[in-house]
């Protein structure tokens, strides 16, 4: 039994909450199979991580099968502090949803009403786990023992068989000459735990080395580092004022790749290693033009090339190159894409026979294409719907690992042949740059550990231009321990409108005085990208990140799709409710268009371009950016003129309109919104966030308040998953 579970079992023990036989680490409840200290729950070839709450919960009912426990003996029993039911009720449903179970039809824990709940499913214990009844009191009858002894083997045997059946299926086959068996689930280590954030680790040939990016905090750059993991000895390989991105070691541990970025500068970079792995030289191998946004680099097998990602500036898509590091011969591997990041992800396979790469269309949809470098023939792959990043291939060639994030974080794996896609690890939190070992037995990734929560202040003072005597931010009450963003005051300002992944998916939310209901769930894979309340405040309409245009009734608890036959995105209702405005590339490039919510007719309103929208309260004026210049423009929709009135704003820029008054988003990642008044041009900082990120805001319609969701911490850790023989 781990020291982690120890130490769970001992603290409910020392509360004179715990009864009935103690549990193992692991154990099968249902047909779940669970290891506590992990906080893992294998189901239908699945490996769920689930918060540390979550699994005590587990263990406290599934210790106490067939009694019903209150919300307030779970309260005493593992919150260590007051909570309130809501807290408790939060955690029942992520139970639910890992273990597959349902409220209607319930097979693990019943709710029993004004009383509590009661865990219905058998607990069942293999012999390869002993009970330790020697550290805890056992009440257990000789009747159940003798029980035990019949059942148990019988259990132990159909349990492996069906472990070897799972992973069998689950892990992708080695090269026949590496040909290995496993026979056990996955095992985690945490890799890195340092106090900041580390992603894109690559594991060297032998699994000795771990070369990675870290940061302590958002306003420090990324350095890079180098971990030799028989020693743990740790090596800071890079230090100065400039990001470093994408480090890749080649096969002889000789070098590594990157990307320097920052102060207006991109460059393609070679660090030479001495023998113990401290860094030597640096040269300079190629100027890129993606100054911003990431870019990606790895090595061919015989480490003379180089293939990379780049794009000559940042309004034009990403293409994949091909660099011959002894002649320094640069080759265009694919063309430029009409569309919105292009060819900006690659994975080379290990014999270096294919290149698979995403092609980004739009913001919201990878699709996948593989390179025969043999013959240049390309062959699409599929489409997975969503954006994912950095790629790798398993060692046999066969299938690809990567990433999806759209609830919690999963790690995919997508079979070259079918392009069939299977899951074969899932976390409540964030996956991100999935890699796979040399020899198929391990994947190195960055887990993400988030804390987003919803905040309003009041804004009556800038009014008054006096933004020292802003009133403090308070956080308020509904904020969960998760992920808040997206806030959206009704037109009423009675309502708020948000998303949240409090219970274990992303979800829109509705909260006023009274309560806080979350909306139905949308078609199987459908993922919220922007909304916005009707006049009557009784309906939001809402775009999907792959460009479906619904809207969800509230007083029915219904969704419904408004628009078939082409994209939209950032929909806004008119003021008097007859229409929608919202963006589409239906004409060939990102324009604003009407939808007539009366006759279902659209019309396509600018010519020169619009992405997002927002709207004066006479319905008269519009204020848009676009998709492939920056700034806010001013649209007269009486006369089609229109001026620019902000420069230099990205076309996702977070903005809102009140009264006569933009407030928007000056520059990504600052934490500062701005005013700018469309009367007098008058431009002043309205708000500072305490600290430098991303953030989302709405403001009330009298314009007195402003509801805002910013990252408050993020915490990014190195983990292997690896599998024994």
């Amino acid at each position: 039994m781990s020291l982690k579970f120890n130490a769970l079992l001992s603290n409910l023990k020392k509360k004179g909450v715990f009864s009935g036989p103690p549990l193992p680490d692991i154990f099968t409840v249902g047909t779940c199979r669970i290891v506590a200290s992990l906080n893992q729950i294998h189901r239908d070839n699945q490996c769920l991580v689930v918060e540390p709450k979550v699994m005590e919960v587990l263990v406290y009912l599934a210790s106490r099968q067939g009694e019903v426990c209150s919300k307030q003996q779970l309260m005493d029993a593992i919150w260590p502090a007051p909570v309130s039911d809501g807290a408790v009720s939060r955690v029942i449903t992520l139970l639910r949803k890992a273990l597959a179970d349902s409220t209607d039809s319930p097979r693990y824990i019943q709710t029993i009403a004004k009383k509590g709940y009661q865990f219905i499913a058998v607990v069942e214990v293999s012999m390869s786990e002993p009970m330790h009844i020697n550290k805890f009191e056992s009440s257990t009858s000789p009747a159940i023992r003798h029980a035990q002894k019949l059942f148990i083997p019988f259990v132990a045997c159909t349990l492996l068989i069906l472990l070897v059946l799972v992973v069998t299926h689950l892990i992708p086959s080695p090269p026949t000459d590496q040909a290995t068996t496993f026979t056990k689930p996955p095992s985690f280590q945490k890799v890195t735990s340092e106090s900041g954030r580390e992603y894109d680790a690559q594991l060297s040939a032998d699994a000795s080395w771990l070369v990675y990016r870290h940061k302590n905090n958002q306003e420090q750059p990324y350095q890079l580092y180098l971990k030799q993991l028989q020693t743990n000895r740790t090596i800071q390989l890079t230090d100065n004022g400039f990001d470093h991105r994408s480090p890749a070691l080649s096969h002889d541990k000789r070098s590594i790749a990157y990307f320097q970025k920052g102060q207006n500068q991109c460059a393609l970079r070679r660090l030479t290693l001495l023998p113990n792995g401290e860094p030597d030289t640096i040269h300079t191998l190629h100027l890129c033009g993606a100054l911003e946004h990431y870019s990606n680099v790895v090595w061919s097998p015989d480490d003379k090339w180089l293939y990379f990602t780049d794009r000559a500036n940042s309004s034009v898509p990403y293409q994949i190159y091909r660099l011959e590091l002894a002649t320094n011969r640069l080759e265009t591997m694919t063309s430029r894409e009409n569309n919105f990041y292009g060819d900006n992800e690659l994975a080379l396979s290990p014999s270096g026979r294919s290149l698979l790469f995403f092609r980004n269309k739009y913001w919201g949809n990878n699709q996948v294409y593989v390179m025969d470098l043999t013959t240049n023939a390309l062959k699409k792959i599929g489409e997975l719907g969503f954006l994912s990043w950095k790629p790798s291939w398993s060692p046999d060639e066969k299938s690809i690992v990567f990433s999806d994030n759209r609830n919690g974080g999963k790690l995919n794996r997508l079979d070259i042949s079918t392009g069939q896609i299977t899951t074969f690890y899932q976390s409540p939190k964030a996956i991100q740059y999935p890699m796979f070992s040399a020899d198929g037995k391990r994947v190195v990734f960055s887990e993400e550990s988030i804390v987003a929560n919803l905040w309003e202040t009041k804004l009556t003072a800038l009014h008054e231009n006096s933004v020292e005597s802003t009133v403090t931010p308070k956080k308020l009450a509904l904020s969960s321990s998760g992920v808040e963003r997206q806030p959206a005051y009704s037109p009423d300002g009675r309502k708020l409108a948000f998303l949240s992944d409090r219970n274990g998916e992303m979800q829109l939310w509705i909260a006023d005085d009274e309560q806080l209901v979350a909306a139905p769930m949308l078609p199987k894979g459908a993922i919220i990208d922007s909304f916005s309340w009707s006049p009557d405040n009784q309906q939001l309409v809402i775009a999907t990140k792959d460009k479906a245009l619904l809207r969800y009734q509230l007083t029915t608890q219904t969704i419904d799709e408004l628009l078939h036959e082409q994209s939209a995105a950032f929909p806004i209702y008119a003021h008097d409710g007859l229409k929608l405005y919202f963006s589409s590339d239906k004409s060939g490039q990102w324009e604003i268009w009407s939808f007539n919510l009366q006759n279902g007719e659209t019309h396509q309103v600018t010519t020169s371009g619009g992405y997002q929208v927002k709207l004066a309260a006479d319905d008269t004026t519009m204020y848009i950016t676009k998709y492939d210049q920056t700034g806010i423009w001013q649209y007269d929709l009486k006369t089609g003129v229109e001026n620019e009135i902000i420069a230099d704003l990205a076309r996702t820029t977070q903005y809102t309109l009140c009264d006569n008054t933009l407030y928007y988003e000056k520059q990504v990642m600052t934490g500062d919104v701005w005013q700018y008044s469309v009367i007098d041009s008058d431009t002043q900082l309205a708000f500072t966030l305490p600290r430098k990120t991303q953030i989302s805001f709405d403001v009330t319609p009298n314009c007195q308040k402003m509801a805002f969701a910013y990252q408050e911490d993020l915490q990014a850790d190195i983990v292997e998953l690896s599998w024994n023989e």
